[in-house]
């Protein structure tokens, strides 16, 4: 219902989605009581009186004039309800206290001649004024209704968390004291937009700051955050976890990379000609069997479709070159942005049988990764990183072992952009990682009719291990000290290859064609990891997490060989890493000579 003008009432409502609007010039005197659930009352007169929300969901909103009970407190039945809010709007004015409790929430976009004291789980909102003093264990001051200021007379954290918002503008929540802000016991929480990540904020000014804040943290618990102190003001600084994630990640997901194709360079044993099943091969004149990789073996002139029979060798030496594109997509909690890189790389490699059943081999790699916050050209990283590998393959009976080290080094260079007063001011960071991996790895082969299946298990052992270093800026409070930060992964599994070999002389044509599809299970397990503190001049020291969980993972391949001659093949392969952490794919082909 409405109350017209020059109506004087005293108001109760109960019961569900009930309305009630006192207009322009119309006067309410004595108590509003509000209980019941979603019901709404609207102030846009005056009032003299109290009003008391009690109940689940019920709103009152003050356009007018209200002039409370001072000696009784506002929202004095708040107590036994929940999720209620009162607003007073930027054309109201209201006189009095207000109390709040439960978890129910107080918007102050007007003028409010009084105190607000807050209970655990209430919350105040607004962007105008409250002259007297707001504060109260448990509960929260959230300045603005989005991004916003909210000005009060005096302030007192005592237990209460300031809960600060930032845009993708570079604009954050501000709480304005005019007298007194003691921060002593409280707490602040960040909560961070998307864009809004790194920064530098003015949180809080005042005439007299006393005290410091208990503690100062993110919505995203991996976002360093740290504070400034002054006699009249707060400021933090607010640090993506970007640049971690891109770097020691990035770096697991390329050492992995090569780790498998060292192994499958190692398990040449598996590789030797195809024969038709149940004949032996003809011994008419020389032949070339593709292994995995490009890999070759002379075994006489084989004619046929059939599976691998292990032990068969070439003579001599390889010398084998691949080139190789891939993508990695990684993901994270918290709101952090997925990243995303892309890069290439070479590999060069030489093996070949030093001893009956014992093939060992070198390889060097050169790679290259570009990644970005998804959607964003900034911040930014690139990695150039060069790596040895060695490796060895030894059979025992039907079972081959295979075992790859691999010792790397990263060239790195991060960029980034801060928000510093609204305006972007760009950083530059230049710093290495070394990267160390091993691998065991044992597989059989089992024949079944003219394909073979490879089950295979294997075990990774990685470490990344980032130095400290500087990140330099124009503006000299963003050159910030990053310490070092170390990243161990264990992974785990197990894979099943079918294979086909195809003599294509059958055909009429020259050469062998070798074709294998694999998938399996891998778990990645962070076993230690290490996170780097930053330190800004006149910052407390700020942490940043690294993203560390746990994760399955889906391997997948496909590859592709042909063998021409005895002394030359081709091969072209596809492999990729799923899980619900991220996604690596690569798309590679080379060249193997044998002399």
């Amino acid at each position: 219902f409405t109350i017209p003008q020059a109506t004087n009432v005293a108001l109760e409502m109960a019961g569900t989605q009930n309305q009630a609007q006192v207009n322009s010039g119309g006067t309410v005197s004595g108590q509003v009581q509000i209980s019941g659930a979603s019901n709404s009352f609207a102030m846009n007169g005056g009032m003299a009186g109290q009003i008391s929300l009690a109940g689940s969901g019920n709103s009152a909103t003050v356009g007018g004039s209200l002039a409370a009970d001072t000696s009784v407190s506002l929202f004095a039945l708040l107590a036994s309800g929940y999720g209620n809010s009162f607003t007073l709007q930027s054309s109201g004015q209201m006189l009095g206290n207000v109390s709040v409790t439960g978890f129910n929430t107080v918007r102050v976009n007007g003028t409010l001649v009084g105190a607000v004291s807050l209970g655990g789980g209430s919350v105040l909102q607004g962007t105008g004024f409250v002259n007297g003093t707001v504060g109260g264990a448990g509960g929260v001051i959230a300045p603005g209704n989005s991004v916003g200021t909210l000005m009060v007379g005096n302030y007192v954290a005592n237990g209460g968390v300031l809960q600060i918002e930032t845009n993708g503008a570079g604009l954050s929540d501000q709480l304005i004291v005019t007298n007194i802000a003691n921060i002593t016991g409280g707490s602040v929480t960040i909560q961070p937009s998307t864009g809004g990540a790194n920064g530098i904020y003015n949180i809080l000014a005042a005439s007299t700051v006393q005290g410091t804040f208990g503690s100062i943290s993110a919505g995203d618990t991996r976002m360093g955050v740290g504070a400034q102190y002054s006699a009249s003001g707060v400021n933090v600084a607010t640090i993506s976890p970007f640049q971690v994630d891109a770097t020691t990640r990035l770096a697991a997901a390329d050492t992995v990379r090569s780790l498998d194709v060292l192994e499958r360079r190692a398990a040449q044993f598996q590789d030797a000609a195809p024969s038709a099943p149940g004949a032996k091969p003809s011994l008419s004149g020389p032949a070339v069997a593709a292994n995995t990789d490009g890999g070759q073996n002379v075994t006489g002139f084989l004619t046929g479709i059939g599976p691998i029979s292990q032990g068969s060798r070439a003579d001599g030496m390889a010398l084998w070159a691949n080139a190789y594109g891939s993508r990695t997509r990684l993901y994270a909690d918290g709101g952090v942005p997925t990243i995303q890189a892309d890069g290439g790389g070479v590999m060069l490699g030489v093996d070949g049988e030093v001893a009956k059943n014992l093939v060992v081999g070198l390889m060097g790699t050169y790679s290259q990764n570009n990644a970005n916050a998804s959607g964003s050209a900034s911040p930014n990283y690139t990695s150039n990183a060069y790596s040895l590998g060695a490796y060895a393959s030894y059979e025992i009976g039907r079972v081959v072992l295979n075992g790859s080290v691999l010792v790397g080094r990263g060239d790195d260079e991060a960029n980034q952009t801060y928000w510093v007063g609204g305006g972007l001011a760009a950083t530059n960071a230049n710093f290495n990682d070394l990267r160390i991996a091993g691998r065991l790895a044992a597989s059989t082969s089992v024949e079944m009719g003219t394909m073979s299946f490879i089950p295979r298990a294997a075990l990774t052992l990685l470490n990344v291990n980032v130095d400290s270093y500087t990140e330099s800026s124009f503006y000299p409070s963003l050159n910030a000290a990053w310490s070092g930060s170390d990243y161990t992964l264990l992974r785990p599994e197990f894979t099943v290859t079918m294979q086909q070999k195809v003599d294509l002389r059958q055909f009429g044509w020259a050469g062998w064609l070798t074709g294998e599809i694999e998938t399996g299970i891998a778990r990645d397990v962070v076993v230690d990891s290490a996170n780097p503190m930053v330190q800004l001049p006149g910052y407390t020291p700020i942490q940043v997490q690294g993203f560390n969980q746990d994760a399955w993972v889906l391997p997948v391949g496909a590859r592709l060989s042909l063998s021409a001659t005895d002394k030359m093949s081709l091969f072209a392969a596809y492999d990729g890493n799923f899980s619900t952490v991220g996604t690596d794919q690569s798309l590679r082909g080379g060249l193997q000579v044998r002399f």
